[in-house]
């Protein structure tokens, strides 16, 4: 069963969906927003609002599959590149900025899968 949000002020830089701190649309609209500001984003509430069983499964189901790309796209990121030709360039994959991203993005993916799972503990009685 769920209980009441944490108010973490901490998360409100990196991790404002789940920060836990209600903003009414003036304060909100300081940063640029239209929009109010909910403690969680809905679609985290309903997430957190899973029995344990389906939010198991739900989570499980993410964090392999985000960890497997990574390891994949890690491994595919560390092919040489051909398109340098100078021995001062010897760059893999990486070099391509969209590669260094994807890997960036993989490894936010699975810490975001971290705080929403620490959230759904901490809501639980």
């Amino acid at each position: 069963m769920a209980t009441q949000i944490p108010v973490r002020p901490e998360y409100s830089a990196q991790f404002p969906a789940v920060d836990g701190i209600r903003r009414t649309k003036e304060e909100h609209m300081r940063e640029h927003s239209f929009y109010p500001k909910e403690p969680i984003r809905s679609d985290i509430a309903a997430l957190i609002a899973l029995d344990g069983d389906s939010f198991n499964r739900w989570y499980r189901e993410r964090k392999e599959a985000t960890e497997r790309l990574l390891r994949d796209y890690q491994l595919f990121s560390s092919i040489p590149s051909l398109n340098y030709g100078s021995e001062h360039q010897q760059h893999t994959m990486t070099a391509y900025t969209h590669v260094g991203n994807h890997l960036e993005y993989l490894k936010a993916g699975l810490l975001n899968l971290e705080k929403i799972k620490e959230l759904y503990d901490t809501t639980r009685d």
